[in-house]
């Protein structure tokens, strides 16, 4: 589910706008669609609290490397909301994530805040990041699914995922 606060100037806007393409009147579009659940001070802070219970992780047991990437997607409200749906459960592909996991990757996760992306891939110790990105972009439906989402990158349809995300640099840890 996506949750987002909403202003009311926004609602206002909305409501008296003659161009039902606004940025507003497609925010309250989506609302009514049921595509995201408004959010107010004490439901903010109810998301908040959840959030910061933080998310359990599975153990693999050996020895595992961990891959960090950026990406920033449209700031258009519609966009961002597609972006989040089709990376659901329910609706992101079967078989990119067949994909994903048959090319070696234990793990992938993406975190958002606004229209900032951070990618967090776990592997196992020996993957090679360039071998397995040549040959996932070879697997059933790879391409197709990087030309959909590029309309919510910002980028070519041609282009590939390790292609569009940038790989962060790890600033600190616990030096153990």
């Amino acid at each position: 589910m996506i949750y987002a606060v909403i202003d009311t100037n926004v609602l206002v806007s909305a409501l008296i706008t003659h161009n039902s393409l606004s940025s507003t009147a497609k925010v309250v579009r989506l609302l009514f669609d049921g595509e995201f659940t408004p959010l107010y001070e004490s439901s903010e802070k109810i998301i908040k609290t959840k959030l910061m219970e933080g998310y359990v992780q599975k153990l693999s047991g050996g020895k595992l490397k961990r891959y960090v990437q950026f990406l920033e997607i449209s700031e258009e409200p519609e966009l961002v909301a597609q972006y989040r749906k089709w990376h659901s459960e329910e609706y992101s592909w079967k078989e990119v994530r067949d994909g994903i996991r048959e090319v070696g990757i234990l793990e992938m996760e993406i975190y958002i805040l606004g229209s900032k992306l951070v990618m967090i891939v776990d592997t196992p110790a020996d993957f090679e990041w360039e071998k397995a990105m040549a040959r996932l972009a070879t697997l059933p439906r790879q391409a197709e699914w990087e030309a959909f989402v590029s309309k919510f990158q910002g980028c070519s349809a041609e282009a590939r995922s390790d292609e569009k995300w940038q790989p962060m640099e790890r600033m600190f840890w616990l030096y153990e």
